[in-house]
């Protein structure tokens, strides 16, 4: 989560209050304005397969791929720095 998602949320969250983590270490995010971000972690745990598959799936999946700046997404995959940085094409 961002840090300033985990601010919001944590005041209304009592300890004990039952929680779901979700692994996924690619991230394609696309705004409403028609912004594309895409974040990449290291694959600390080795459970999924091909980054560049993986952004290839999302991609397809929300029928952004045209839009996509594939350079921009190799420069994303290639350093994995956990960080969401646009990699549309504008």
């Amino acid at each position: 989560m961002h840090p300033d998602d985990i601010a919001e949320i944590f005041p209304r969250v009592s300890i004990g209050t039952p929680g779901r983590i979700i692994y996924q270490p690619v991230l394609l995010a696309c705004l409403e304005d028609g912004r594309l971000f895409l974040e990449v972690h290291r694959d600390v745990y080795e459970r999924k397969p091909d980054p560049q598959l993986a952004v290839e799936r999302l991609a397809q999946e929300r029928g952004v791929a045209a839009q996509l700046d594939w350079g921009k997404v190799q420069e994303v995959l290639l350093r994995k720095t956990g960080l969401a940085i646009e990699v549309g094409r504008r």
